[in-house]
């Protein structure tokens, strides 16, 4: 019996879209998945979450932005660098 949960390479093999557009249906909450380990981990998505998706019945849920803590980048480096 063939599973119902897809990798993303086998929902873009079903859907016949790019890995693109389904990671950004994803990512913003446009298509609903479930991500093993955040916010590398692999992707799996129900068929039945899937032929909503395509079929428009998923309303638009954004996901809330992950806090930023900390100094960014460049001021970190700078630092180390002593140049601040």
């Amino acid at each position: 019996m063939e599973s119902p949960w897809m990798t993303v390479a086998e929902a873009c093999a079903y859907t016949k879209m790019g890995k693109q557009s389904v990671y950004r249906a994803l990512h913003i909450g446009e298509l609903k998945g479930h991500q093993s380990v955040a916010p590398r981990g692999t992707w799996r998505i129900h068929r039945d979450d899937l032929d909503d998706w395509l079929r428009g019945n998923q309303p638009y849920v954004p996901r809330p932005l992950p806090r930023v803590t900390g100094e960014p980048k460049r001021a970190y480096y700078r630092k180390r660098a002593g140049l601040d």
